[in-house]
C-alpha cells in the first residue's frame, strides 16, 4: 500500500502520463507550469523555483498551459487558478488544470465555478504517479479537469474530450459553466 497516498504532507501528485498524453493530443500543451524535472510532462516547464505565480513569470507562460499544482499548501491551488485567469485576461493564454474535486470549498466556488470554460469530473479516483513510479492505489480524493481561457477553443473539443478520455479508460462528465455564456 502506498502510505504516501494517505499522507496529508504529500503534495507532488504526479499527473498520470496516459492522462497527460490525451490532453496534449487534444489541446497541444506548450508548457507545464508547476513541475519539476522528475515529474514534468512537457519539455517546456516552469519549476517551483522559477515560480509561475510571480510577476516575473509572465513571459514563461505559453499559449496552452497545463497545471497540476502542489496540493497541500494552503491556497496554492487557488493562487494558480487566479494567475491563470490573469494570464488569459491580460495575455490570452489558456490553462488546463488537474485539481482535487473539492466542490464544496469556498475556493472552488470563488475561483472555479465563475470562470471555468469547462469542468470534467472523473468517475472514480485517479492513480497518480509518485516519485518512484505509478501508484498502486487510487488517490484518497476525487479529481477534475478545469479549463481556464478561451471558451470557444475549449468548446470545440468538449465532445472529443469526453470520447478521447473514455477511450483511454477515464470516464466522467463535462460540465459547461456559465462563463461560456458571457
Amino acid at each position: 500500500m502506498d502510505k504516501v497516498l494517505h499522507s496529508s504532507n504529500y503534495e507532488n501528485w504526479g499527473t498520470p502520463t496516459k492522462l497527460y498524453n490525451v490532453l496534449d493530443s487534444l489541446f497541444h500543451i506548450d508548457c507545464d507550469i508547476a513541475a519539476e524535472e522528475v515529474n514534468k510532462k512537457c519539455a517546456t516547464y516552469i519549476s517551483l523555483e522559477q515560480d509561475a505565480l510571480s510577476a516575473d513569470s509572465d513571459n514563461l507562460w505559453k499559449d496552452m498551459n497545463f497545471c497540476n499544482p502542489p496540493y497541500n499548501k494552503k491556497g496554492t491551488q487557488w493562487q494558480f487558478v487566479k494567475k491563470a485567469l490573469e494570464q488569459y485576461e491580460q495575455h490570452g493564454k489558456n490553462t488546463i488544470f488537474l485539481l482535487p474535486s473539492r466542490t464544496d470549498t469556498a475556493g472552488f466556488h470563488d475561483h472555479i465555478y465563475p470562470f471555468a470554460s469547462f469542468l470534467f469530473f472523473f468517475r472514480g479516483r485517479l492513480k497518480f504517479e509518485l516519485s518512484d513510479g505509478p501508484s498502486q492505489n487510487a488517490a484518497p480524493f476525487p479529481s477534475c479537469l478545469v479549463g481556464i481561457g478561451d471558451h470557444f477553443a475549449f468548446k470545440k473539443v468538449r465532445k472529443e474530450l469526453v470520447a478521447t478520455l473514455a477511450k483511454a479508460g477515464y470516464k466522467g462528465n463535462v460540465v459547461v459553466t456559465s462563463f461560456l455564456d458571457k
